[in-house]
């Protein structure tokens, strides 16, 4: 999440979000509520406990770890949190009146810092946020908040509002839009390395700006504010001014990232050699097309083998044959109408149109390919299954798509998964001139990892004619490194997903394989299959590497 350099922005979102609905809602109800003669006051409150509980649920169960943390940053799942600070202001009227007796006060404010240095220091639901982890600072803040109603001069009242602590507080927000942009470049600048006094120093340095922030804009807008202006007669050049700013804006990131944008595509690194994935793949004219042409087949798998769908598909096309993809990549086994394990609710139609299209066709499936990520797929499958569940899962599968032996199913291994996303990694290394193999990974780290995946592979398709099976890793690793590149051209597009020309130049690589899988041949078509120009190995480039 690093790469992003406004990702704290979200809160802004929300937070207007909750501007802009929020009166609308309330109006809404109160107006419902008098057209019903039903009490507003009771309205509101049966609408607040229940937008809360609903809410509170989606926060918890959307939580995730994943860069789509949707209880993180949509509103609806932040909502229950308005709703708390809400609440503060309904019971802050019999607060103030004393309602809450001095020792009661004084314990809740204690309570509350208590519960809020607690949510900070105790690292609490696995590191998942917001999830539970976010009930301990929310129920700390509205107790503290309440014993300040109740009691304004409890000690933890009068802690908070020591000057240091109201100055941190006036600069809060300032410290809070500097720090993350200047985190987050620091880090993208050192390839994402984790340096804690580096980090400590740049929040040190965001502290400052804040400072300097608040004394020449906000203490200017707020005298601004205080001097009685007429924001009516103003308010078109307020409109005007932040619109303006706002194109002003975009004109300059369209400017400075659009021809970026293009020229990268358009660079060797991305494009690609063309000699290094040949000039064309499975060609054959006329006569030269053997008899086994025209048969139709399945490209299975998931955003791996998404990856690689366009490069197959117009290769196989060249020889008449069929590749038909999952509309899905969630879909894993898209094959047969009854095949087993399947976790998303629309695989079993996605499956039952791929079976009309081949009853339009008048053929039968002769193939499968199936390209996934499987090494995390088999953790997380035998995590809830238990150990051999996967490889029983995949026997159970792949002899459904054999369909007895008659038809051929060509399985491809792992590819190497890497640390860093390859493009920004390769290219920010030639860039600061240092060695790209920072971005590469050794073989016997690659090699432990995929290790079982392999066994289980290797063991479905041992004694089964029909079945191939592709370990693709010496096309991208040597004896000692495997690399996200090839001489000067990027083969993977982040951390494990082949780019555009590494999915062509991964087709080259592999013709014989599928050609078997297309045709059952495995001679060329007359002629010599093309030949990559370099060694099938990735090249290492010479340099030193980052410091």
């Amino acid at each position: 999440m690093y790469e992003k350099s406004l990702l704290h922005t979200w809160s802004l979102s929300v937070e207007e979000q909750f501007y802009l609905c929020v009166p609308l809602l309330l109006l809404g109800l109160v107006l419902a509520a008098r057209r019903l003669n039903l009490a507003p006051g009771r309205v509101l409150a049966a609408a607040a406990i229940v937008i809360f509980g609903a809410s509170l649920a989606g926060c918890i169960l959307l939580t995730s770890a994943d860069g789509k943390n949707v209880g993180f940053y949509v509103a609806l799942w932040r909502a229950w949190e308005f709703v708390a600070g809400g609440a503060i202001g309904f019971f802050a009227v019999p607060f103030a009146r004393g309602a809450v007796r001095r020792p009661w006060a004084e314990a809740l404010g204690i309570l509350g810092c208590l519960v809020i240095a607690a949510a900070v220091g105790l690292g609490l639901d696995g590191g998942f946020y917001p999830g539970t982890a976010v009930l301990l600072p929310v129920i700390g803040t509205v107790m503290l908040i309440a014993a300040g109603l109740a009691a304004p001069d409890t000690a933890a009242v009068r802690a908070l509002s020591w000057r240091p602590m109201v100055g941190i507080g006036l600069v809060s927000y300032g410290w809070y839009l500097w720090h993350w942009p200047l985190l987050s470049l620091a880090r993208i600048a050192d390839f994402g390395r984790e340096d804690q006094l580096r980090d400590l120093v740049l929040a040190g340095t965001s502290l400052g700006l804040a400072i300097l922030t608040y004394v020449l804009v906000e203490r200017r807008v707020l005298a601004w504010r205080r001097s009685r202006a007429d924001l009516r007669a103003l308010s078109p050049r307020i409109v005007g001014g932040g619109v303006a700013f706002s194109l002003a804006v975009f004109a300059l990131m369209a400017a400075v990232a659009g021809p970026a944008h293009y020229s990268g595509k358009a660079s060797a690194a991305i494009a690609g050699t063309p000699d290094l994935a040949g000039s064309s793949v499975f060609a054959c004219e006329g006569a030269a097309c053997p008899a086994g042409v025209g048969t139709l087949g399945f490209l299975g798998g998931d955003s791996h083998a998404d990856t690689i769908r366009r490069a197959v598909r117009r290769g196989a096309a060249r020889i008449g044959v069929g590749v038909i993809s999952p509309f899905k990549p969630t879909c894993p086994d898209p094959g047969e109408p009854g095949a087993p394990d399947v976790l998303d609710p629309s695989c079993p139609k996605i499956r039952g149109a791929l079976a009309d299209i081949l009853k339009a066709e008048g053929r039968g499936a002769s193939f499968f390919v199936v390209f996934r990520r499987w090494n995390p797929k088999l953790v997380a499958y035998e995590a809830r299954h238990g150990p051999g569940a996967y490889a029983r899962k995949l026997a159970r599968e792949f002899a459904a798509y054999g369909a007895d032996g008659a038809r051929r199913l060509l399985l491809i291994g792992p590819v190497p998964e890497f640390d860093y996303k390859a493009v920004e990694c390769v290219l920010r290394a030639k860039r600061y001139r240092a060695d790209p193999d920072f971005c590469a990974l050794p073989r016997a780290r690659i090699e432990a990892e995929r290790k079982k995946t392999m066994a289980v592979l290797a063991r479905i398709a041992e004694g089964a004619p029909h079945i191939r099976l592709v370990d693709p890793i010496d096309l991208f690793c040597d004896a000692t490194t495997c690399r996200p590149y090839v001489g000067e051209t990027l083969l993977y597009k982040d951390t494990d997903h082949l780019s555009k020309f590494g999915a062509r130049w991964f087709l080259a690589k592999l013709e014989r394989d599928f050609l078997w899988a297309f045709t059952g041949r495995t001679a060329p078509f007359g002629k010599t299959l093309q030949k990559a120009s370099s060694s099938s190995s990735p090249a290492r480039h010479s340099g030193s590497g980052p410091r």
